[in-house]
């Protein structure tokens, strides 16, 4: 059965809900079941939101993303869900997905969270080594 299309501004919303001041000290604890070098896919089916049925095809589609990449972001989510222990007002983490002509990460320190922004290269690279 395909996988049907979860539209993008669907999963960023579940994922900045699930990163949100409110909830963030749940999600953390939830991710910390994780192994150390779980890949990006992992996070969103270990919170929920990628149904059961489609769990393949979001292997494959999360697959995508360079390794460093991948590796960065799940890295900078454990940092910063490590830091929370102890701390009075959990900052949130929000979540940004955009198309570009390549992969990036960028992850910028905001008043009182932290703002992530994965560009997506969602078309493959032609045969003029663009």
């Amino acid at each position: 059965m395909a996988m049907k299309r979860w539209p993008r501004s669907r999963v960023v919303r579940d994922l900045n809900k699930r990163f949100s001041k409110d909830e963030i000290e749940t999600t953390a604890r939830k991710l910390r079941q994780l192994p150390e070098r779980a890949e990006l896919g992992s996070l969103s089916r270990k919170l929920g939101i990628i149904p059961q049925h489609s769990v393949k095809e979001w292997q494959r589609s999360s697959g995508s993303v360079p390794t460093l990449i991948s590796a960065a972001l799940m890295g900078g989510i454990r940092a910063h869900l490590r830091s929370l222990k102890g701390m009075r007002g959990a900052r949130a983490i929000r979540f940004r997905i955009v198309d570009g002509d390549r992969f990036a990460l960028r992850i910028v320190e905001r008043d009182g969270y932290m703002s992530v922004t994965l560009t997506m290269r969602n078309k493959p690279f032609g045969k003029s080594g663009a």
